[in-house]
């Protein structure tokens, strides 16, 4: 995930901010997250947003928030091992650098998964 490969590398970006945001349920499903290297990412995310958008910054910050909790919950539904796969090819992605943003992040493992669905789907 580039979030977490920029947080790895000390990059604050808003991909690495909405991983640190995301952590505790990320962690909970699975996920290797690092502790928080922010005291406040959502403080710190609404910053760089409101730099870059101004007062549209309350919705972009929303925008980005909801694409992080639909990230969550589908993980939370996905078949662990279809998961790994497309954790997997995302990873070959960023490795590549064809990822450059939280959306790519997002395409990509959505991809993933209508190519490999769920168990049980």
């Amino acid at each position: 995930m580039a979030g977490l490969a920029d947080w790895k590398e000390g990059v604050e970006s808003v991909p690495s901010l909405l991983v640190q945001i995301g952590a505790p349920r990320l962690r909970q499903l699975g996920f290797d997250i690092p502790p928080s290297a922010v005291p406040a990412p959502e403080l710190r995310l609404y910053e760089l947003l409101a730099v870059e958008h101004g007062d549209g910054a309350h919705s972009q910050y929303n925008a980005l928030i909801r694409r992080l909790v639909s990230f969550e919950r589908a993980v939370a539904t996905a078949d662990r091992d279809a998961l790994h796969r497309s954790l997997a090819a995302s990873q070959e992605d960023v490795d590549a650098g064809r990822l450059s943003d939280a959306e790519d992040v997002l395409q990509s493992l959505r991809r993933a998964r209508r190519e490999d669905p769920p168990v049980g789907h």
